[in-house]
């Protein structure tokens, strides 16, 4: 093997995606094993669950395979009608007089290799292995196939608008113009704009763009963040045939702000991750593309991100309430930037009620900015995205301190009547001479100080606040009482002896 072998770069998400697509209509049998072991289908359950299956590559294949399944020997072996003896006294006679002739039928082998059982055997094993695809890998859908979108939609999530808009939608795009003083002209020259554009001219692959352009539009900030995590502790939003969500960059919540109780109710939906460093509750997400990479991919994959983030806000916002709310308003935003056109896309998700009580997901489209057209053209770009960054943040943290509040309020609550109940049950101990735990308190008693009560004043005797004077006079009557006693059992004994 030569030294100087090439290197192979590593593939990106659109090349593997693309390696899947490119077998065309070549026969599987006359695949190299090489690339049939990387052929990878969707499984059967996830073409059987579409309203409508789109004319892919990736589809074609799966009827290339189920075709292949119903036309195996062992599959038309399963239909033929038994032979009888009868049947087989007529088939002898027939091949004692040559038979039919064969020579035109396909896979027909030749007259040689039919001298015994063993031989035809062999050539139904051979027949077997030709016509099938081989051991296929099946994979979930992603948004690299035009069957995601369709997925997306039987399962109620939305790419556009066309069926709700949400009604904060004016509000958010005031907000998204505020000005930034960090980005007006005088910080932000036109020097540092044109360094901008040398990097963004270097641009080849998705992992550059998140190194060199990331960090420039979406600003410096403190708000949790994480690039390409997989989310794979959430459960699934499209009945577990599409992939998890891994965004290219998101915004969350730190763990610690949430209290343990709604961690432990809703996990599954606010924390996409077990690594407790990673941000939770996300609701702002950012996909990018290198120059050749698709927007309609990068559209695909903001609207299943912001389903993901609209779900967790939804619950956030409707948990420990008497019902679900659905009060029209976005809470999430996705965005998309693609490094072919310098076209930086934001959208927000927002949900709804369905007749039959699902949860409805829908993406409408905020706007959009050329941010390699000019220097106040990436201005206006850029303060959009931060200012959304920062209105994500708020509107995570609002539905996050309400979730914390209902829960200290419902245990606020819980908490005086059990307080009452154990009072209640101690107060009748006292009263009844059975209370004999010393270290207690019972309405500002010690233990045995109340008993020495109860025994002294009886039974009915409410209980008055300690005081020292109350201290003093019970241990005085108590000292006495003790020396009484003390004198009656000297003279009983004295008696005794005499």
């Amino acid at each position: 093997m030569s030294s100087t072998q090439e290197q192979i770069p590593p593939r990106r998400k659109r090349q593997r995606a693309e390696a899947d697509l490119s077998l065309d209509d070549q026969s599987e049998s006359q695949l190299p094993k090489r690339l049939k072991s990387s052929i990878k289908l969707h499984s059967a359950e996830f073409y059987d669950s579409l309203s409508k299956v789109w004319l892919t590559r990736r589809a074609l294949k799966e009827l290339d395979r189920r075709t292949s399944q119903a036309n195996s020997p062992q599959q038309r072996a399963s239909t033929l009608r038994p032979i009888t003896r009868n049947t087989s006294d007529k088939i002898q006679r027939f091949a004692r007089d040559g038979g039919p002739e064969l020579c035109d039928l396909r896979g027909y082998p030749s007259p040689r290799s039919m001298g015994s059982s063993n031989s035809l055997e062999s050539w139904q094993t051979k027949s077997t292995a030709q016509t099938s695809i081989g051991t296929l890998k099946t994979t979930r859908s992603s948004a690299y196939d035009s069957d995601f979108e369709q997925h997306l939609r039987d399962h109620h999530i939305h790419l556009n608008n066309r069926r709700s808009k949400p009604g904060n939608l004016g509000e958010l795009r005031q907000r998204l113009l505020q000005p930034r003083p960090i980005l007006s002209p005088s910080p932000f020259s036109d020097d540092a704009y044109e360094d901008f554009e040398l990097k963004h001219e270097d641009i080849t692959e998705e992992g550059e763009i998140m190194q060199h352009i990331v960090p420039i539009i979406c600003g410096n900030s403190n708000i949790p963040n994480k690039q390409n995590l997989l989310f794979t502790r959430l459960y699934p939003i499209a009945n577990g045939t599409t992939v998890a969500g891994k965004p290219d960059f998101y915004d969350g919540a730190r763990l610690d702000d949430i209290n343990k109780q709604v961690q432990k109710d809703l996990g599954h939906f606010i924390i996409p991750t077990r690594h407790p460093a990673a941000p939770v509750a996300p609701n702002f997400f950012l996909e990018v593309k290198a120059p050749r990479g698709a927007a309609n991919v990068a559209r695909r994959q903001a609207g299943y991100n912001g389903a993901l983030g609209a779900r967790a806000m939804h619950l956030l916002q409707s948990y420990k309430q008497d019902q679900s709310v659905y009060d029209g308003d976005a809470y999430t935003i996705t965005s998309t930037y693609h490094a072919g056109t310098g076209t930086l896309q934001i959208y927000i998700t927002h949900a709804t009620k369905l007749d039959d009580g699902n949860t409805e997901y829908h993406m409408t489209q905020v706007d959009s900015w050329g941010l390699t057209g000019s220097p106040d053209s990436f201005r206006r770009g850029v303060t959009a995205l931060c200012n959304a960054r920062d209105w994500a943040q708020e509107q995570r943290d609002r539905l996050i301190l309400d979730a914390n509040e209902r829960v200290r309020s419902m245990n606020a609550e819980a908490a005086p009547s059990e307080s009452s109940r154990r009072r209640s049950h101690r107060t009748a101990s006292v009263a009844s001479g059975n209370y004999n735990r010393p270290s207690e308190m019972v309405d500002g008693y010690h233990t045995e100080e109340a008993e020495t009560l109860s025994n002294e004043l009886g039974a009915d005797t409410s209980l008055k606040p300690k005081t020292s004077s109350n201290v003093a006079k019970v241990s005085d009557k108590s000292v006495s009482k003790a020396a009484r006693h003390s004198g009656d059992e000297s003279r009983q004994r004295r008696f005794s002896q005499r």
